[in-house]
């Protein structure tokens, strides 16, 4: 899902991406999600440069992600 660096703007200051040398204004946000071995929730929320795809910012959590306010969520902690 493509999202504004406005939207991201709590999340850890500026992103920048270090292949396209650059403050980037639109960024990829996707997550995966499951179970872990003790049946807890978990995920991983990835973010990455729309224009070349590079990762700027990985987290996990423990928890399911329903939908992008989730995602931003958890990246703004």
């Amino acid at each position: 899902m493509i999202v504004s660096s406005h939207q991201l703007k709590n999340v850890s200051g500026p992103l920048f991406c270090e292949t396209c040398s650059q403050l980037s204004n639109q960024f990829n946000v996707w997550w995966t999600d499951g179970k872990n071995d003790d049946g807890l929730d978990y995920c991983n929320i990835h973010v990455e440069c729309a224009t070349c795809h590079n990762e700027v910012l990985h987290k996990s959590a423990v928890g399911d992600i329903h939908n992008l306010d989730d995602a931003i969520n958890v990246l703004s902690q």
